[in-house]
């Protein structure tokens, strides 16, 4: 009996500023999934969260802060390009880190 392997995908969640301002843990989470919905499910393990207008999280007129994953990244998508984003004024101003990366191996990297 052969074991399939599942292959593992980039998924990015990027949070929208709604009521104002960004919160933690980042301005974008990009976790690595073997499916969508491991990938939803690991980004709210670090506080990402999904329907926050319906539950009274978020503000209705701004929207949901978090939206579950779209599917996995292109092919062409490079962590290393994340790595090396600059903060921005946005996380300066809120004082939070532009991207958490969170590997399948459950390391986590914070890039400010």
């Amino acid at each position: 009996m052969s074991k399939e392997t599942k292959e593992l995908n980039w998924h990015s969640f990027r949070q929208n500023n709604s009521g104002g301002s960004f919160k933690n843990p980042a301005i974008s989470i990009y976790v690595q999934a073997t499916s969508e919905e491991e990938a939803d499910e690991i980004a709210k393990e670090y506080g990402a969260y999904f329907d926050g207008c319906s539950t009274g999280s978020d503000c209705s007129c701004c929207g949901d802060r978090w939206y579950r994953s779209y599917g996995p990244e292109e092919d062409d998508f490079d962590i290393e390009e994340i790595r090396s984003n600059e903060s921005y004024y946005f996380a300066v101003r809120d004082k939070i880190p532009t991207s958490l990366i969170v590997f399948a191996n459950g390391k986590t990297e914070t890039v400010t």
